[in-house]
């Protein structure tokens, strides 16, 4: 058996070759160079194959399987990393190049962190951190309350910005039903499971914006926050024996206001309506009235607010 690296660079990609290689090449100029790459083809009907074919470093190995999603993509990630670390990256993204390297002299000096993020940038403003990471200088090398960070709308996390700890990740994987939110539930047990650090003071990860980009659509939020209240009807949204769940409910709320607010911003005013409704009693337990009270205005402005076609299918 060949010998295990350090690190485990895993990708999930469909049908994105026009991004995935400058992302690759942005792994491949790491500074840390003990990695595997593995970029898990979720049945791609591009040229998907074809350029990846043409990238002949050792290091990347190609999984392909048949279309089942995005978040049972990322789990086939997981599932096929060796390293004792994993470095999550999404085939749009883009790494600085000392980002490994700062991440995994860290989580090998931490043990007890489940995982460790960087600051961020979105492309159109690639300088500038969308999160600050001197908020937390005082408790380096921690983000205290990830998940309240989080609810807060401090956007600390995103999966490219993330290196695990795999023995602490243990056998937590992503759901793998599609239209969900795959990142929320995950996180939602991720971080029950150790400290998560924080290192660099300067954008060591870009975002970049595109018109295919998920999480920019109301309806990804709109299903989201559907699949979380269901986990949390069933007990499922939150690892099995926690106790303390408070941080984890606010996240949740946080993304049913997001999804609201989402839903206005497309003008899906039937879909926004139903919504408010069911999440009244979770905000509401949680002391959200302020917003409660103001989602009538603004959706009454929205449906009075000009519109050169018709609102879409809710």
């Amino acid at each position: 058996m060949s010998r295990v690296p350090r690190v485990s660079v895993v990708v999930p990609t469909y049908n994105g070759s026009s991004l995935l290689v400058e992302t690759l090449e942005t792994v491949l100029a790491q500074t840390m160079e003990d990695f595997e790459l593995i970029v898990v083809d979720d049945g791609s009907t591009d040229d998907t194959r074809d350029r990846l074919a043409a990238i002949s470093d050792p290091r990347l190995r190609v999984v392909t399987q048949e279309n089942r999603g995005i978040g049972a993509a990322r789990s086939r990630c997981l599932d096929e990393a060796r390293a004792p670390l994993v470095a999550l990256l999404d085939h749009d993204d883009l790494w600085h190049p000392k980002k490994l390297e700062l991440q995994v002299e860290f989580l090998e000096k931490h043990p007890e962190c489940v995982g460790v993020t960087v600051p961020w940038s979105y492309s159109d403003r690639p300088d500038q951190p969308v999160f600050d990471p001197h908020t937390w200088s005082k408790d380096r090398p921690y983000i205290p309350r990830p998940l309240r960070r989080l609810a807060e709308g401090h956007l600390i996390v995103m999966s490219s910005s993330l290196v695990l700890n795999r023995a602490r990740l243990g056998a937590l994987r992503y759901p793998s039903i599609r239209g969900t939110m795959e990142d929320g539930p995950f996180y939602l047990r991720l971080f029950s499971k150790g400290a998560l650090g924080l290192v660099g003071d300067t954008p060591l990860m870009i975002y970049r914006h595109h018109a295919n980009n998920a999480s920019h659509q109301a309806l990804y939020f709109l299903r989201g926050i559907e699949f979380l209240r269901k986990l949390e009807e069933q007990d499922e949204a939150f690892e099995p024996g926690e106790v303390d769940r408070r941080d984890g409910r606010e996240y949740i709320a946080f993304i049913g206001r997001m999804a609201l607010m989402r839903l206005l911003a497309e003008r899906r005013l039937k879909s926004a309506l139903g919504l408010y409704f069911r999440e009244w009693p979770h905000q509401a337990k949680l002391g959200r009235l302020k917003f409660l009270a103001g989602f009538p205005a603004a959706w009454l402005a929205a449906a009075l607010r000009p519109h050169r076609a018709q609102e879409g299918s809710s």
